[in-house]
C-alpha cells in the first residue's frame, strides 16, 4: 500500500544556523504513515532529521533530530521500510563508519528509535582500505522474500605517490549491503 502524496511541500528550510539541508528520503510505511529525513549542515556538525506524517503527506509534525554527535559529521541517511510500521534506517559518521538503527511511530505520530548499532565490520568487509564510505542516497530495499539492500559507495586509500585530490571522483566505487534478518 502507497501513500498519496497530496501536493508539493516544503519540509525543511535552513536557518540562520544551518549552512544546508541535502540527501532528503521518504519512507513510506503505509497507507497513511510517511517518514521524511534529511542531512542538516551546522558548523562543524552535521545531523540527520526526520518528520512524520500520519495523513499521507497531507501535515506533517515537528522536526525530531533521528541521529546526532557532537563535533561529528552525522548524515547519509538511507531508509529501509522494514515492515509495516518500521525503518531500518542507514546513515554514516564522518564518512568512515556505518550506523543502523530502527525507527517506528508511535501513536501520536512521534518518531521511536532504537539505540544505534555500529555495523561497519559487516558492512565493510571485503572491501580494501578506504578514506571515505557512504551509504545511500536515496535510501534501500526490502525485497519479497525479506532481503534488505542498502546502495553504498567508498573511496579506496590513495596509492603511494597518487595525487588523491585529481583522482578522488574517480576513484569512487560503488557496493551494496544486505541482510536477511531484518538488519539484525
Amino acid at each position: 500500500v502507497t501513500a498519496k502524496i497530496v501536493s508539493r511541500q516544503t519540509l525543511w528550510k535552513p536557518t540562520k544556523d544551518e549552512k544546508l539541508l541535502r540527501i532528503p528520503a521518504l519512507a513510506t510505511l503505509n497507507a497513511t504513515h510517511v517518514i521524511a529525513f534529511a542531512e542538516v549542515h551546522v558548523n562543524p556538525d552535521n545531523h540527520i532529521v526526520g518528520k512524520a506524517s500520519t495523513d499521507g503527506g497531507a501535515s506533517w509534525g515537528r522536526e525530531q533530530v533521528i541521529a546526532a554527535e557532537r563535533q561529528a559529521k552525522i548524515g547519509n541517511p538511507a531508509p529501509v521500510v522494514v515492515g509495516d510500521g518500521a525503518v531500518l534506517l542507514v546513515y554514516c559518521r564522518n564518512n568512515l563508519r556505518v550506523l543502523a538503527r530502527n525507527i517506528t511511530l508511535d501513536d501520536r505520530g512521534t518518531l521511536v528509535m532504537s539505540p544505534t548499532a555500529d555495523i561497519t565490520a559487516n558492512a565493510t568487509a571485503g572491501l580494501p582500505p578506504y578514506t571515505f564510505v557512504a551509504s545511500g542516497p536515496p535510501g534501500g530495499i526490502r525485497s519479497l522474500g525479506g532481503r534488505i539492500v542498502v546502495a553504498m559507495d567508498f573511496i579506496p586509500k590513495a596509492a603511494e605517490g597518487e595525487d588523491l585530490k585529481s583522482t578522488q571522483s574517480s576513484r569512487s566505487r560503488s557496493f551494496a549491503i544486505a541482510s536477511d534478518d531484518a538488519g539484525r
